[in-house]
């Protein structure tokens, strides 16, 4: 059985590194964490030009993540920071939904609120679950590229993320899964979603179980690991998932596909971004339905 030694986290990003098979061993689990505090960061904030490691403060694995073989269907990342109130009710209701065959990485942004920090401490699953937390606030698109690099050399069939102020359906997963693999696009052209933001809609086409659509926010994306190598060098800008729908939704439109789940399958209960505030519900699905 062969497990790959690479000796700094950007040899774990690469998509060149092939993905271990078998079992994880501690072996393997030592060198990722050797890499993971390797570098320490100094200087000016310049993260496109560092190792990702230089921002890694400390990882966590569970022992799901160590007893695992790696036949992950779906890599899930989470990108925290502070802001309980959200993040205990989303890490609830990943727990509660079918996570079968899925990989979960959660990248804390440097949070420095003690419950918040408290909450990610303390998670668990039944699925392995990787805890990165970073020391320096990168915003989110730093912590998603880790993840989503991670998750594809694992040997990921599908990546996906969830904003740590969103709730999901316990069959949120078996739904995006089953729609992607039916949908008449070329599944490495196409872009899924989950949410559907209800006050900005738009839409190409309707259809019985989903919506074309020529814009579409990052709340939750679905998506395979040879899509994310075509948009990859979008995400070194806060501004990541606007910059992804501009190139698939108009640079490329005859090349790419959006589509959201229809119903919703994710809601958004944060009250603070771009696009929502206390008094208004502009960021929500009204089609969701928990359960």
């Amino acid at each position: 059985m062969h497990h790959p030694n690479p000796e700094n986290l950007d040899d774990f990003l690469t998509e060149s590194h092939p993905p271990p098979s078998g079992p994880l061993t501690r072996k393997w689990l030592n060198h990722l964490y050797r890499a993971l505090w390797r570098h320490r960061y100094r200087g000016s904030l310049n993260w496109k030009s560092l190792p990702h490691s230089a921002f890694i403060r400390a990882t966590e694995t569970n022992a799901a993540f160590e007893a695992h073989e790696l036949k992950y269907s779906t890599g899930i990342v989470i990108t925290t920071w502070n802001r309980p109130q959200y993040l205990q009710p989303c890490l609830d209701s990943l727990s509660r939904s079918d996570l079968t065959d899925a990989l979960v990485i959660i990248v804390d942004d440097a949070s420095d609120d003690a419950h918040a920090i408290d909450i990610i401490g303390n998670y668990d699953l039944p699925v392995p679950l990787i805890k990165i937390y970073k020391k320096e606030q990168t915003l989110m698109h730093v912590g998603l590229d880790i993840g989503w690099c991670l998750s594809r050399n694992l040997g990921c069939h599908y990546l996906s993320n969830l904003d740590a102020d969103a709730i999901v359906r316990t069959d949120w997963l078996a739904r995006l899964k089953s729609l992607f693999e039916t949908l008449p696009y070329d599944p490495d052209n196409t872009l899924l979603s989950g949410f559907n933001r209800s006050n900005s809609p738009c839409v190409l086409e309707e259809h019985d179980d989903y919506r074309l659509k020529y814009r579409m926010g990052g709340i939750n994306y679905f998506f395979t690991p040879a899509f994310y190598s075509q948009v990859r060098h979008l995400m070194f800008n806060s501004n990541w998932d606007s910059h992804i729908q501009y190139f698939c939704g108009t640079e490329h439109a005859n090349k790419y596909h959006m589509v959201c789940c229809k119903p919703s399958v994710v809601q958004h209960i944060g009250q603070v971004g771009l696009n929502s505030s206390a008094n208004s519900d502009f960021d929500t699905a009204t089609d969701f339905v928990a359960d």
